[in-house]
């Protein structure tokens, strides 16, 4: 009985060895597990935060990107704008240029269209003057000729011979 006792005795404490050691390896499990758990979420919480840096440093780098852009707009839109208020400028200048011509050509047209009216009236005065003068040298060669009783030709005839003969006494 005593070896069975010894036995038993030894069996009992082998298993309770076991048994010591299986919740040794156990606890030692559970520890690396929760070792592991927090590691996981060690490395879980700094990829969030290198994951929020780069979303703030895409974003921060977004930002700044509009406003480049935008200030590359309101600068290129200045830019047109005064361009555009040059060129309106320039072109209400030409404008108004182009008006005072137009009105200086306007009042040409009115005066030279005054002058060739008046010119006109002066030249019917000009041609009654004419036939009046016409008419009173015609009557006045006719009275001549009844006086002198000789034609015109005769007459013109006449101042030709006195003409020659006193060229020929000179």
């Amino acid at each position: 009985m005593d070896i069975i006792l010894t036995i038993i005795g030894s069996i009992a404490g082998a298993l309770i060895l076991a048994l010591l050691w299986a919740m040794v390896y156990r606890r030692r499990a559970e520890a690396q597990i929760e070792e592991a758990r927090r590691t996981a979420a060690g490395i879980t919480d700094d990829a969030r935060k290198a994951a929020d840096t780069r979303l703030k440093e895409a974003t921060l780098e977004a930002k700044e990107r509009v406003l480049q852009a935008q200030a590359e707009f309101d600068r290129t839109s200045k830019e047109r704008r005064e361009e555009l208020k040059n060129t309106e400028r320039r072109l209400q200048q030409k404008e108004e240029g182009a008006d005072r011509k137009a009105q200086q050509l306007d009042r040409r047209e009115s005066d030279l269209e005054t002058r060739d009216q008046r010119l006109g009236e002066k030249e019917k005065q000009l041609e009654a003057k004419q036939i009046e003068l016409e008419r009173i040298v015609e009557d006045q060669r006719h009275r001549l000729e009844q006086i002198s009783g000789l034609t015109a030709d005769e007459a013109k005839r006449e101042l030709i011979r006195g003409i020659e003969n006193e060229a020929k006494l000179d």
